[in-house]
């Protein structure tokens, strides 16, 4: 495929999160994904209190998943080669 990444959206923590609650619930307090908390509504609250959102990424061949993060930038490339290492990657020294 030409891309990996096909969507990144905005959503509620919570919605996130609760597919999640039991996997959370068992493994809670051990760092993960914050150091300790009492439920999904501590969670959510810890994680987003600072301004971090959540973002739902799509992606193909499994890639898919979610990030919390501050912010979110789209850039766009010119060619595959902008990022791919190919025409416009800087060129090693002889």
């Amino acid at each position: 495929p030409t891309n990996v990444l096909f969507g990144v959206e905005e959503v509620d923590a919570r919605f996130l999160l609760e597919p999640d609650h039991e996997l959370l619930e068992r493994t809670k307090n051990y760092g993960w994904p914050v150091n300790s908390y009492e439920g999904l509504d501590d969670l959510v609250a810890q994680l987003t209190v600072d301004g971090t959102r959540g973002f739902e990424v799509h992606g193909s061949v499994g890639l898919s998943g979610f990030v919390f993060a501050r912010s979110m930038e789209f850039r766009s490339r010119a060619s595959r080669a902008d990022v791919a290492g190919g025409l416009n990657a800087p060129s090693e020294p002889d």
